[in-house]
């Protein structure tokens, strides 16, 4: 993205359906309202490491990873891991 090397998006998106399917492998996952917050840039000759939270109470997921002493926000949305998403990875949100 404009000169930058970023770590795509649906890498994002397979590790949570991974992790989660791991978590509940009975359970289909379908992850909506997805939002890109910011991307994770990668300098030349470092490693871009993420930390993918699962929040159960929420019903919610976030992708984060941390720089110097703070974390930063990347990507989050919401999944559904009912059997009524016909076995979806994703899908629009109902709202619009």
């Amino acid at each position: 993205v404009y000169g930058a090397l970023v770590v795509p998006a649906a890498a994002h998106l397979a590790g949570i359906v991974a992790q989660r399917r791991e978590m509940f492998p009975s359970e289909k996952v379908c992850l909506r309202s997805v939002e890109i917050v910011s991307p994770v840039v990668v300098e030349e000759g470092s490693v871009a490491c993420c930390e993918y939270r699962h929040l159960l109470s929420s019903a919610s997921w976030e992708v984060h990873s941390k720089s110097e002493e703070q974390y930063v926000l990347h990507m989050k949305g919401l999944v559904n891991s009912s059997a009524s998403n016909d076995g979806k990875l994703w899908t629009e949100d109902e709202e619009g």
